[in-house]
């Protein structure tokens, strides 16, 4: 468990990540928001919120790879 919680807070190297924190944070943050308000979302909400997350995991491993 203690491996699967530090995945969240470091980068590759092992060292903490300031960068991977806040994304966890602003994602668990919105995550809260879409299921708190269920009743109240309409689709373009739901897809808003998808295209953010997938986008930001897709320009991240982009990024990620051309730094290499």
């Amino acid at each position: 468990m203690k491996d699967f919680v530090r995945e969240f807070f470091t980068d590759i190297g092992g060292n903490f990540s300031t960068t991977r924190l806040w994304t966890n944070i602003c994602y668990a943050t919105c995550t809260y928001i879409m299921i708190y308000n269920i009743n109240n979302l309409d689709w373009t909400l739901m897809l808003a919120y998808a295209g953010i997350v997938s986008g930001a995991d897709i320009a991240k491993k982009v990024l990620v790879k051309r730094a290499i």
